[in-house]
């Protein structure tokens, strides 16, 4: 039986990290902290520096909570929850790949303006191209922002640092579009093709793939030439009787939750039409 305080460390199976985890009291109220390793031997570690922390008053204090303490008790109280499991992913990738490693051993309290500039420049002086990306360096500004938000709500901080520091911008790229001809071109190509159907709904809607996959027989007008789009396909997790988390696909109501309508060429009734003709 462990005491009061001990922590314990186990396997995470939605992270597939170990975690060393320990109970505190911070104003009346009982938290948990986390901290994340890759071998049970360094969340042992962890967790006997948890217990020093512990001891010494610092996880009892706000204003001594570490960055990475809190971006780990956001993912597992505000962001899984309350997101999707594609969005919870990947801002826990965000975490764990840039923001945590940057600035994760600051304290929230003490966080200012030139501690963002530094992740952000650490982002950009990446190897990699693509890691690199201005896109990617204002996806990790708009994450970090959201989760300093949930702190000044909750009054654990005054103020975001990140209203002090401009969000990063991506320059605008050309689109590059199939053009008349070559749609048509595409479409005469994959006339005999079985998803025929899909191809020619695809090029004249510009609904995404997971709409489209999300799509039923009875979202289709054939009266009125349009497309009515309710719902999508998503990644979603699941746990086996093992306890497994495993990535699954599954459908859910659109972001916004209201739908919307999409007018649709005659030629693409009639494919979809003969498909489901087809289909019976």
């Amino acid at each position: 039986m462990r005491g009061h305080n001990e922590g314990t460390v186990f396997w995470h199976k939605k992270r597939r990290l170990w975690c060393a985890c320990i109970t505190a009291r911070s104003s009346g109220k009982v938290i948990r902290k986390y901290r994340y390793a890759k071998t049970q031997k360094l969340a042992l570690e962890q967790l006997r520096a948890l217990q020093n922390e512990l001891e010494a008053g610092k996880l009892n204090d706000p204003n001594r909570v570490l960055l990475r303490d809190y971006l780990a008790w956001w993912l597992e109280n505000i962001a899984e929850p309350n997101y999707r499991y594609a969005s919870w992913r990947y801002y826990t990738g965000l975490a764990d790949n840039h923001v945590a490693p940057a600035i994760g051993a600051c304290r929230i309290s003490q966080l200012k303006a030139h501690h963002v500039d530094e992740l952000l420049q650490s982002v950009k002086n990446t190897k990699s191209n693509r890691s690199g990306s201005p896109r990617l360096r204002q996806q990790i500004y708009d994450f970090l922002k959201k989760v300093l938000a949930t702190a000044v709500r909750r009054e654990t901080l005054g103020r975001n640092v990140c209203d002090s520091v401009d969000r990063p911008k991506v320059p605008k790229s050309e689109i590059s579009t199939l053009t008349e001809a070559q749609a048509a071109a595409l479409l005469k190509t994959a006339r005999a093709d079985r998803f025929f159907a899909l191809y020619a709904l695809d090029l004249n809607s510009g609904l995404r793939w997971g709409e489209l996959a999300g799509l039923r027989w009875k979202d289709i007008d054939a009266r009125g030439g349009m497309v009515s789009l309710q719902r999508a396909l998503i990644t979603a997790r699941s746990v086996d009787h093992d306890g497994v988390s495993k990535e699954r696909p599954a459908v859910a109501e659109t972001k916004s939750g209201r739908g919307r309508h999409v007018a649709v060429p005659e030629f693409v009734i009639r494919a979809l039409h003969e498909h489901k003709e087809k289909m019976a």
